[in-house]
């Protein structure tokens, strides 16, 4: 930060403590409206945790924490209440083939899973709240090193609309809050070794979340290299307990057909994790296969789109990451352009898009740099919080039978029912047109300290 004089640092300090005030604000107003409306969806309540904890608990009592009626007993037998058959395809989270975590993430979960229900739903939610809270004020202070109050405005209001994850207790939570940890610890050069904890144990849980905020600390530098490596090596270290664990006992020792065959069921035409349209809930995954698939559902033909559409992106990404000189400008602008394309290559739910608050520095910055720039950049921003919010989602859904008579009806269910990912798609192509444009002004002012040195 430049030098300031007594009265612009004091201007300061207030615009920072306002901005925080913002930030804390719709953090409540999240938990508010949750606790609002509990009552109505007290059969949801926790749901999501109830698959991952009784898995972990048939981990602890030698079970098979992919059989649908083991899950069942241990959860009854620890205290927990069957909820009523809910609508298909969710159907709850102990039908058959349901669970889709890999034994490591249920290893690591295990010292939940020692406590009775609804003990351990509380703890855990307690947990990941907590620590979630942790990396949203380490993100509103980076925010405030550049644009306190205007930034922290936009920071609340994506966390204002967005209270599925805490109702369904998802198991995302924990790993997007370690995600978002790590990465400011590496970015900030602070706590560096927590930070290479927080990023390998997120890896751990759920490798798809954080897999491509890692390339981008392979590719950068030769010091984010390093710290890159050395998360590699501790997730390997960290995944090897829970493999060798579900290897060599009697009833897991079959894991990886069972994990394997949970897997194609559930994302079967029509089941909980078909990107398709016949998956009632599919208005809830972001991924880029929910549009490709109005065109042609069929996985081969899909899958095989995507990936090639991601891969020109990736590239066209790749080439700032290398080029660019060293900054922590280009670090936030780079990771804001794959915070948002992280979502779209592979299966991703809505609740997965918590890890999208590693892009609001990069809003912070360009308000704070160009006009048009953060202005564009903060329309983006509301239109990205407005089509994750899950009011939206509840408001559109009831239109998808009167949009299917309509004669362009794609065109209708993709910049409606699907807006999530097109507009994820929007804020990726804006931060790359950013990355290939604005870079030769980013030195104009001075801004907060670049990235650990080599």
């Amino acid at each position: 930060m430049p030098t300031l004089s007594a009265s612009e640092a004091s201007t300061y300090n207030r615009k920072r403590i306002a901005g925080f005030v913002l930030v804390l604000l719709g953090g409540l107003v999240c938990l508010v409206h949750l606790y609002s409306i509990h009552t109505k969806l007290i059969r949801y309540m926790g749901i999501d945790f109830e698959a991952v904890y009784s898995s972990s608990r048939c981990v602890i009592a030698g079970c098979n924490p992919y059989d649908s009626e083991d899950l069942k007993a241990q959860f009854v037998k620890q205290g927990g209440l069957i909820t009523p058959a809910l609508t298909p395809p969710s159907g709850g989270p102990f039908q058959p083939h349901y669970v889709g975590y890999p034994p490591p993430t249920l290893f690591f979960f295990v010292p939940f899973a020692l406590l009775r229900w609804p003990l351990a739903w509380f703890v855990y939610l307690v947990v990941g709240i907590a620590l979630y809270a942790v990396a949203v004020a380490l993100f509103a202070e980076l925010c405030s090193k550049y644009v306190p109050v205007a930034a922290s405005a936009l920071l609340g209001l994506f966390l204002a609309v967005e209270w599925l994850i805490v109702e369904l207790a998802q198991p995302t939570l924990l790993p997007a809050a370690l995600l978002c940890i790590g990465v400011w610890c590496l970015l900030k050069n602070r706590y560096p070794r927590l930070g290479v904890l927080s990023f390998a144990l997120s890896l751990t849980l759920k490798p798809p979340l954080g897999g491509l905020f890692l390339l981008y600390f392979l590719l950068a530098n030769s010091a984010y290299r390093r710290r890159a490596w050395q998360v590699i090596g501790l997730t390997v270290v960290l995944c090897i307990p829970g493999v060798a664990w579900f290897s060599t006992h009697s009833a897991t020792h079959n894991w990886i057909a069972d994990y394997k065959t949970n897997l194609q069921s559930i994302s079967a035409p029509g089941q909980l994790s078909d990107p398709g349209p016949k998956n009632k809930d599919e208005d809830e995954i972001i991924d880029l296969q929910t549009i490709v698939s109005l065109y042609r559902d069929e996985p081969s033909f899909y899958n095989r789109t995507v990936w090639v559409v991601s891969g020109i992106f990736l590239a066209v990404w790749i080439y700032p990451v290398i080029q660019l000189p060293r900054s922590q400008e280009k670090d936030i602008l780079c990771l804001a352009a794959i915070a948002a394309f992280s979502m779209l290559p592979v299966y991703h739910r809505v609740y997965d898009s918590r890890a999208l608050l590693i892009l609001f520095p990069a809003v912070a910055l360009l308000l704070q740099r160009t006009r048009w720039w953060g202005i564009a950049a903060s329309i983006v921003t509301v239109l990205l919080s407005v089509s994750l919010a899950d009011s939206y989602t509840a408001h559109t859904r009831p239109l998808t039978p009167f949009i299917a008579h309509f004669r362009n009806h794609r065109i209708f269910q993709i910049t409606l029912i699907h807006a999530a990912p097109l507009v994820l798609l929007g804020v990726t192509m804006f931060y790359l047109a950013v990355l290939y444009v604005y870079p030769p002004s980013l030195a104009r002012k001075a801004a907060i300290s670049s990235g650990p040195s080599a």
